[in-house]
């Protein structure tokens, strides 16, 4: 991934913490987080309450999904987590000189919500062979 295009790291007297140190930005109905860790830590546990859509920016985690094996998560991969859907992360290369950093964009379910009711009010499923419209993706908690 190319370096200039990275959010800028913090410098380590300006964390609040050294594990998962967050940053946010919010609308209305978005949120726009940036999670950077500077040590090592295991089983760090992040639930966001929305659906996320997260992308891995800089360094490794391992991350650990109810129901699915840990698996590791690096840059230019992205993950999408459900609502209330528990995360348990590891940080097995994290220093101060190799943090790591993560977007995660959390989208409220109401919003996820009128959005669909939108598309399927103005926007429906052109398909000649079967009337269609648009759902969401249910994912168990």
């Amino acid at each position: 991934m190319n370096q200039r295009l990275l959010p800028a790291l913090h410098s380590p007297q300006d964390l609040s913490t050294l594990v998962e140190n967050r940053t946010l930005y919010s609308l209305d109905a978005f949120e726009l987080n940036i999670f950077e860790t500077h040590q090592t830590a295991q089983r760090v546990p992040l639930s966001m309450g929305s659906l996320v859509l997260t992308t891995m920016l800089r360094g490794k985690k391992v991350m650990h999904l109810s129901g699915q094996p840990a698996f590791d998560y690096l840059p230019g991969e992205s993950v999408i987590v459900g609502e209330q859907q528990l995360m348990e992360i590891d940080f097995p290369e994290a220093t101060l000189d190799n943090p790591t950093q993560c977007l995660a964009v959390a989208i409220p379910a109401d919003t996820i919500r009128s959005t669909v009711d939108l598309l399927n009010e103005r926007l429906p499923l052109a398909e000649d062979h079967a009337p269609g419209i648009w759902t969401r993706i249910i994912t168990p908690t």
